[in-house]
């Protein structure tokens, strides 16, 4: 078997840092990747500290252990008539902030509260008024 003929027709590869294309089952390091460019109407919206405290009210609101909870998050964040994301936007931001502590404890508590304090002051009062004076 004469070896120079499959070297011959054997195919090229470009080295690194040539300027012809590379083959597409080759593997580029993340600094060489092209990124595709954004949508001219889309910007990147940065997260305050405001915006994660309505977005954790309205999460709570939304019944997060009930199935559906994403959808009714979606509305209520549309209802509130803040900037347009999407369910699946929504929900992650909101694991995002109880996972990464962005909201503390204690203000992801306050916020509960406030949803819930309207009922338990209204157990509250129906106690003390069943309680013999």
């Amino acid at each position: 078997m004469n070896t120079s003929s499959i070297i011959s027709t054997s195919p090229v590869l470009p080295q690194c840092g040539s300027e012809q294309e590379q083959p597409s089952n080759t593997i580029v390091p993340p600094a060489r990747r092209q990124r595709k460019p954004r949508a001219e109407n889309s910007t990147r919206h940065h997260w305050s500290k405001e915006d994660n405290m309505k977005l954790m009210k309205l999460y709570y609101q939304s019944v997060p252990s009930r199935p559906g909870y994403r959808k009714r998050l979606h509305s209520l964040w549309n209802d509130a008539g803040l900037f347009s994301s999407s369910e699946q936007r929504l929900a992650d931001q909101a694991r995002s902030i109880m996972k990464n502590n962005l909201l503390s404890d204690i203000e992801l508590l306050e916020i509960q509260g406030t949803l819930t304090s309207g009922s338990v002051t209204a157990s509250n009062t129906t106690r003390s008024s069943q309680v013999p004076g």
